[in-house]
């Protein structure tokens, strides 16, 4: 098949300003919240006398992180369909 060239008006999704956008804010949140979340709870569970009450605060914030996410994912669904649909 090869490389076959983009017809005119048409561009490729991942260079649209949007997705990338929606893309460093699903890094920033996954490395800078979810990622260290993650480690502070596993360590807590270690302990010999784990801190429960931590434990759910730190949680409680991690599920409302990735319900930020869930909600950017459709979010992007609908940008993709109206990128796909030609509507401008």
């Amino acid at each position: 098949m090869g490389d076959a060239a983009i017809p005119a008006g048409n561009t490729v999704v991942s260079d649209q300003p949007q997705i990338k956008m929606v893309n460093l804010v699903w890094a920033l949140l996954a490395i800078g919240i979810l990622l260290p979340t993650n480690l502070r709870v596993y360590f807590e569970l270690r302990k010999e006398n784990p801190d429960g009450q931590m434990i759910q605060r730190l949680m409680r914030n991690y599920i409302r992180t990735v319900a930020i996410q869930g909600a950017m994912q459709i979010g992007i669904i609908f940008v993709m369909s109206h990128l796909a649909s030609g509507v401008r």
